[in-house]
């Protein structure tokens, strides 16, 4: 931890950000599931505190057929009971899903009926994704109205970063595929003017696209390169 925090300074990463893994289902149909997704988050919010993590995201689950009212009931419940016992500042955030299967958090009438069933909702954020956002049938090719949506949905102040990538797939597909900024369906104008909105440029965007470290590398110098010339 001591070492993480050396490099956390010295780069400068702030906010840090972590992702649980993608195994945890807090609305799993097997009770011993959900008992572990609750001790495995509980555990790693401790473990983020420690090195200076800000915020922790996870996916809020799927119900597995028990119906999209169920499902929220035991995501409300997993949290509550994770939020209880842990008391420090790392934030959890919901992230919206694409909607493959019974995934939960498709919509944002999902994920505000979930945080309307906290116990605490002021210590959970939401973390957006672009690819699965326009999977979901969201229209981020149209930022305005898309923006117009998530305030009346979840509100903007609860939005507290953004996966930024492209999609394999076209617009309500519920399928989850990442693709390379510029090229998927979504293409590089309106993520960039995502990024350069005045609603949205103040969250910290992370790449999720295919391809190794020198790949994202090239996709940052060229938001940056894009982000200069529309500023002057």
């Amino acid at each position: 931890m001591e070492k993480a925090r050396k490099l956390i300074q010295e780069y400068q990463i702030e906010p840090l950000i972590a992702h649980a893994p993608y195994t945890i289902n807090f609305c799993s149909d097997k009770e011993n599931l959900r008992r572990f997704a609750v001790e495995v988050v509980t555990e790693d919010l401790g473990r983020m505190e420690s090195c200076g993590c800000r915020y922790y995201v996870v996916h809020p689950g799927s119900h597995v057929n028990q119906g999209r009212e169920k499902g929220i009931q035991l995501i409300a419940g997993a949290i509550n009971a994770i939020l209880a016992s842990y008391r420090g500042s790392t934030m959890m955030l919901l992230e919206t899903m694409a909607g493959q299967g019974s995934e939960l958090g498709a919509s944002f009438h999902d994920l505000a009926d979930i945080l309307a069933k906290l116990d605490e909702p002021e210590r959970v954020g939401i973390c957006i994704d672009t690819c699965h956002l326009f999977a979901g049938g969201f229209s981020v090719i149209r930022p305005e109205q898309f923006l117009d949506e998530l305030e009346a949905g979840i509100s903007l102040e609860k939005v507290k970063a953004c996966h930024l990538n492209d999609s394999k797939m076209p617009e309500g597909s519920f399928k989850d595929r990442h693709e390379i900024l510029g090229q998927g369906e979504i293409g590089f104008g309106p993520l960039l003017e995502l990024i350069s909105h005045p609603r949205l440029r103040h969250l910290p965007f992370i790449l999720e696209t295919p391809g190794e470290l020198e790949h994202y590398g090239e996709e940052i110098a060229a938001i940056r390169a894009a982000l200069e010339k529309t500023t002057g």
